[in-house]
């Protein structure tokens, strides 16, 4: 458009749903509308205009085959338009992940395919409120017009790669799914893959793969802010088959449980402990007790760690000398003065909260939902040294909570998930 009486051609790039109908540009990414049934807000980097590259795509509602109409962007948040599904508030900062982090239905009682409902949304008023215009007024044939204060979220980011524990090759397919929320999705050809929420807190990850061991981890997710995840799968049939690997802090030890699903030939296994140096070194050695499809739970503490953040991993050993490597584990040791933590973190019946001071102190606990409000489950009780505070929650529903703990004039606060 450099003379725009002759507007010169540069490419074109097909859209997912082949009726591009919005674009707008943000530095060297290009976003997208297709407004027709089943359609996407999508993203493209457009830095090379002679490779344009698909970066990620994301529907309001999927399944319902609602539309989708325009997209605006502020702040690396794309503020878009669904008719039937009301407008979305989309988390673009990392245009390769981009995580929904809010709506508001403007046509409550309707969804799916349809040109009723929010046709345009505009976030740029100096107020910071959107207005939201509805082309007819579900019922009617009146237009409305809404304005609306948004809250703007960046979302919890969960990225990796799958690999084969045996080969190191990537897997292509695995299906990466957190628990709590059902958040799927799959690797890519390069055993990478990317997605995201909005909901914080630590999840158990369970990654899966036909002709693979079930694999599954934990997982801590905060608002804008990347949490690498990588797993190696191991293939169903190896000598041993690592099926669970945790690493947790009690006071100044780090307590590592494992599970495995069989063993054949196995030796046991080295604990190897790093401070992030890269220079590992041998923990203790654990003898295996499993067998050929009969399933172990293993249990090592190293006690007397100094304050930081420690890394473990198990070399498991054949009895022909053969090794093969786990994933990487980090911990945080804190300062040893006072500690709280819940096990597991992910509860379905019944868990525990543990706790510790150093010093003789009163310590009160209450739990709260996502949305802060009291849960019903509260503890007061003097402390010195530990406690264990049996938790059963089957009164709440199930989602993310967060226990606040006061210790004197300390404050810790807690998550843990009721699946």
């Amino acid at each position: 458009m450099t003379n725009k009486s002759n507007p010169v051609l540069v490419t074109t790039q097909q859209t997912p749903g082949l009726f591009t109908h919005n674009t707008w540009r943000s530095g060297n990414t290009l976003f997208t509308t297709d407004e027709v049934s089943n359609s996407f807000l999508a993203a493209y980097d457009i830095s090379n205009p002679n490779n344009i590259t698909l970066l990620d795509k994301i529907q309001s509602n999927p399944g319902s085959n609602s539309i989708v109409h325009n997209t605006f962007i502020i702040n690396d948040y794309a503020i878009t338009s669904w008719y039937r599904d009301g407008f979305t508030i989309v988390d673009v900062l990392r245009p390769g992940n981009m995580v929904q982090t809010g709506n508001y239905d403007t046509y409550p009682n309707g969804a799916g395919s349809g040109f009723q409902g929010c046709w345009g949304v505009y976030p740029y008023l100096p107020s910071g409120n959107i207005v939201a215009s509805v082309i007819s007024a579900q019922g009617t044939n009146n237009g409305e017009l809404w304005v609306l204060a948004p809250n703007y979220v960046r979302g919890c980011y969960l990225e990796g790669q799958i690999t084969d524990i045996s080969t190191g090759f990537p897997i292509n397919g695995a299906q990466v799914k957190i628990l709590a929320t059902n958040l799927t999705e799959l690797s890519n050809a390069s055993g990478l893959y990317k997605m995201g929420q909005l909901a914080a807190g630590t999840f158990t990850v369970q990654i899966t793969k036909a002709g693979y061991v079930t694999h599954n981890t934990m997982a801590t997710l905060n608002h804008g802010v990347l949490t690498t995840l990588n797993v190696a799968l191991a293939p169903v049939g190896l000598p041993v088959e690592l099926t669970r690997f945790e690493v947790r802090a009690e006071g100044s030890d780090a307590v590592l449980q494992w599970e495995t699903a069989s063993e054949i030939d196995n030796a046991g296994f080295d604990v190897q402990h790093d401070t992030g140096r890269n220079t590992w070194q041998s923990g203790g050695f654990v003898p295996g007790k499993g067998g050929p499809d009969q399933p172990a739970r293993y249990e090592f503490r190293v006690p007397g760690l100094p304050a930081g953040t420690h890394y473990f991993r198990l070399r498991q050993t054949d009895f022909d000398g053969t090794d093969t490597y786990s994933d990487t584990k980090a911990v945080k040791i804190g300062d040893g003065n006072f500690y709280a933590a819940f096990r597991p973190n992910v509860i379905r019946e019944e868990g525990e909260l543990y706790l510790y001071s150093e010093k003789a102190t009163s310590v009160l606990v209450t739990v709260f939902n996502a949305a802060g409000t009291p849960a019903g489950l509260s503890w007061s009780l003097e402390l010195e040294g530990e406690a264990v505070l049996p938790v059963t929650p089957d009164d709440l529903p199930a989602g993310v909570y967060f226990a606040v703990v006061r210790a004197g004039e300390v404050w810790e606060v807690v998550p843990f998930v009721k699946e």
